[in-house]
């Protein structure tokens, strides 16, 4: 076991057994996403719930086997700040995204007019729950913490961001603006990890980030369009250049404004658990000597 503890307490092997164990249970997941789940009709749900499972399961593999043996020290300890993270996420959200619904109906539309929520609005709501949850886990867990002990915080988070914004190239409507901003976005979750030693603010601010702006604002995803909007308002009407137009809230200069305001509120409030620190701080002095 101390010979697993040596080769994991390598940055460059741990990216590569996570990355190797990932790819290997991602495939036995999506077979069993596929013929005893969603079935091959819903795409995207098997594709997001298989990788979500296989990257989740990858990083507490990867823990277990690590020095101190804990499950979840890459993130989803649970702590007494546990809590206070996941509220933070949301307040961080629905409150400037409540204003800016105010400030849109009363000089863009005449009314706030309540629609029907769809059906299917609990499959929406798990959906994107563990899109965000999935996306956090890969692009601020294992693989970016391993590259912030070689290569520090400001090359991580440069790394990190560009690689979150590049997989959203190929959404529909993507465009400069939403680039920049979804570098912006990178660069803030990475910093609420590095800030907080948790994953749980990052994945509530991401969670509430992508559910809030089509409930509330009725606005495009990245670019997708899930019609699970509580209001009725006519989100890609309003001017391209501030508000994206049909990719949505990302892909305009309000979006650049709030997450600028994020980043700083960030860097200003945000703290880790003593709890956590610790065990990392006890198991990165372990591993150095190894």
């Amino acid at each position: 076991m101390i010979k697993t503890e040596k080769i994991l307490s390598s940055w460059w092997k741990r990216i590569i057994f996570f990355s190797l164990l990932t790819s290997i249970i991602y495939l036995i997941t999506d077979y069993l996403m596929t013929n005893y789940f969603f079935g091959i009709i819903y795409f995207y749900y098997n594709l997001t719930f298989s990788l979500f499972f296989a990257v989740l399961i990858s990083s507490i593999l990867t823990e277990r086997l690590r020095y101190n043996k804990h499950l979840f020290t890459f993130g989803l300890s649970f702590t007494n700040r546990t809590i206070i993270d996941i509220f933070h996420g949301l307040l961080l959200v629905i409150i400037p995204f409540s204003l800016l619904t105010l400030f849109i109906n009363y000089f863009y539309f005449n009314e706030i007019s309540c629609s029907l929520i769809h059906h299917e609005f609990m499959y929406f709501t798990l959906f994107i729950l563990i899109a965000s949850a999935f996306e956090e886990l890969l692009f601020r867990g294992v693989i970016f913490q391993a590259l912030l002990e070689k290569l520090g915080i400001g090359i991580t988070l440069l790394i990190s961001s560009l690689i979150f914004s590049s997989v959203h190239l190929f959404n529909n409507h993507f465009n400069l603006i939403a680039f920049i901003n979804t570098f912006l976005a990178g660069m803030v979750l990475g910093l609420m990890y590095i800030q907080t030693k948790s994953l749980y603010l990052p994945i509530s601010y991401h969670f509430f980030w992508n559910y809030l702006q089509e409930l509330i604002l009725n606005s495009n995803i990245s670019g997708n369009s899930f019609e699970f909007s509580i209001f009725t308002q006519d989100f890609s009407s309003l001017p391209i250049l501030f508000f994206g137009g049909s990719y949505g809230i990302e892909g305009g200069l309000v979006a650049t404004l709030l997450l600028i305001i994020t980043g700083i509120i960030v860097l200003l409030l945000a703290k880790p658990s003593p709890y956590i620190t610790s065990k990392l701080l006890k198991r990165k002095i372990f591993e150095s000597i190894l």
